[in-house]
């Protein structure tokens, strides 16, 4: 079965982002085992032996010496990139995924929301593995939420856009993450209420100080007609802006009123 054109160009995709804001179901992120080596490898650059030693160091160590590689032979990128579309070619058209399943790309990792694993994710010695599950998936100002309610160990939550380090910004993970829940468990009215009292509060600065910092990956106050933000607040200011965190806040309630009045349409 071959592609059509506007597939191609998805699978050949190294930047792609779902035009939903909001998803459910089983969102599973495949990667690309060891993507750097296994490209050399099919490709010849690299012989057995260098591959396997390679493929025995820790990531860090194995990414430093492919850098290294790079740098000193540009054709090893080409080879590398150009192989790595290649396989996600391969993992569409054996899979006869469809755009709509796409939730994201970036590189080598593929996020499809498809009820059921993909059949086929093992091309010769290129391996698409299970990274990550997600049964919710939110994009709130570019900041993307990946969140597990099945997860063996409570619910688990990625987020893209923060940095590696976003345990600054656990209050208003924490909101978000409830808000999705009451989506999820929930009836929407209710959902709808708790958002609202939620905002209600926050625009009459009666929340801790932490769900004012802003949900990004500068993770600063701001301060009403400052040119620069603050790290760290002790205590609720009047002079503290909350703007950013409030569009935020709002573009999720617009979410949820979509929701709301498509299932409203349907009764």
């Amino acid at each position: 079965m071959s592609m059509s054109r506007e597939l191609l160009s998805l699978a050949c995709n190294n930047n792609y982002l779902t035009q939903f804001r909001y998803l459910a179901g089983n969102i599973i992120e495949y990667d690309i085992k060891q993507a750097n080596i296994n490209m050399l490898y099919k490709y010849g650059l690299i012989n057995q032996n260098r591959y396997e030693y390679l493929s025995s160091l820790p990531k860090y160590n194995r990414e430093v010496i492919v850098g290294k590689m790079i740098r000193e032979n540009k054709e090893y990128y080409k080879v590398i990139n150009n192989g790595i579309k290649e396989a996600k070619k391969l993992l569409f058209n054996s899979n006869n995924i469809q755009e709509f399943e796409v939730v994201r790309i970036a590189n080598d990792a593929v996020y499809v929301n498809r009820m059921s694993n993909l059949n086929f994710t093992k091309f010769d010695n290129i391996e698409f593995v299970q990274k990550s599950v997600s049964t919710n998936y939110l994009n709130l100002n570019k900041i993307l939420f990946f969140i597990n309610f099945n997860s063996q160990n409570g619910i688990s939550v990625d987020v893209k856009g923060l940095g590696d380090d976003y345990n600054i910004h656990e209050p208003m993970i924490s909101i978000i993450v409830n808000i999705i829940s009451s989506l999820q468990f929930d009836s929407i009215k209710n959902t709808m209420i708790m958002l609202d009292n939620f905002i209600d509060d926050y625009l009459n600065l009666k929340l801790d100080v932490g769900y004012y910092r802003e949900l990004n990956s500068d993770a600063m106050y701001r301060v009403i007609g400052g040119k620069f933000s603050i790290y760290n607040l002790g205590e609720i200011s009047k002079d503290i802006d909350i703007n950013y965190n409030l569009y935020i806040l709002r573009e999720l309630s617009s979410i949820i009123y979509e929701i709301y009045t498509g299932i409203y349409r349907k009764l």
